[in-house]
């Protein structure tokens, strides 16, 4: 089982299923900030790390970070994976529950 997060950047507020629907169209916008967090993640979290924390390295992109770690570590990388996006004014979408980060900019109450 993993625990799988979207991050990206959004210019003005965004709901719940037009992130959903981004996420299942692909349809993202380059953002400096998506690559900066992604080194970020992968020096708080490296790869080569035992026990790890990814499922999977997250693929390069300056338009979308897809993530997915493992389950038993979801709580604490959930956690930061949140706060850096808030930090970086990047949208945090769970796909799993379709949560959208309530702090992160962008959020469509």
């Amino acid at each position: 089982m993993t625990f799988d997060l979207f991050v990206w950047h959004e210019p003005s507020p965004i709901s719940a299923d037009a992130a959903e629907a981004k996420v299942r169209e692909g349809r993202f916008r380059a953002h400096p900030a998506v690559p900066a967090l992604r080194d970020e993640l992968l020096r708080r979290f490296p790869p080569q790390q035992s026990p790890g924390v990814w499922t999977m390295t997250p693929d390069t992109s300056d338009g979308v970070l897809a993530l997915s770690c493992v389950w038993s570590r979801a709580g604490e990388f959930g956690d930061a994976v949140r706060t850096l996006a808030a930090e970086h004014g990047l949208v945090c979408y769970e796909p799993g529950t379709r949560l959208l980060d309530p702090n992160a900019p962008g959020h469509d109450h």
